[in-house]
């Protein structure tokens, strides 16, 4: 990440009002986000914008390839990567915990949020 760039984050998450508001809430706070309904299009995403640096996920997408499933894939190919795990499920969250570089439960804010991205990328210019 360039020290006067915003961070740039890609944000997966199938419920669309939560999705909105997390992306606008993230946007106030300076973090310019890139926001996906599925797995699939996170994917496009990261092939398509190299610039990401963490994504957000919700750990249960409502689809085959879960949220899960793309945090482990990115811990694998992108190491460095950030990738936080949102989920409301104590059991998604204890098995998150080997492949996401942090973890949150339901329900969040956009100012947790932001806080735990600043963690994770050294900080929101």
């Amino acid at each position: 990440m360039h020290p006067d760039a915003a961070v740039r984050v890609l944000l997966v998450e199938d419920q669309r009002d939560l999705r909105e508001l997390l992306k606008s809430g993230l946007e106030r706070r300076g973090i310019q986000v890139l926001a996906c309904g599925e797995a699939g299009e996170a994917r496009t995403g990261l092939k398509s914008s190299p610039d990401i640096d963490a994504v957000v996920t919700d750990a249960t997408l409502r689809e085959v390839d879960d949220g899960l499933d793309l945090a482990r894939e990115i811990h694998e190919t992108q190491p460095d990567m950030p990738v936080v795990v949102v989920s409301g499920s104590r059991d998604v969250i204890a098995r998150a915990k080997g492949v996401a570089s942090a973890v949150l439960e339901k329900p969040i804010t956009a100012g947790k949020l932001a806080s735990v991205l600043e963690s994770v990328t050294g900080g929101i210019h």
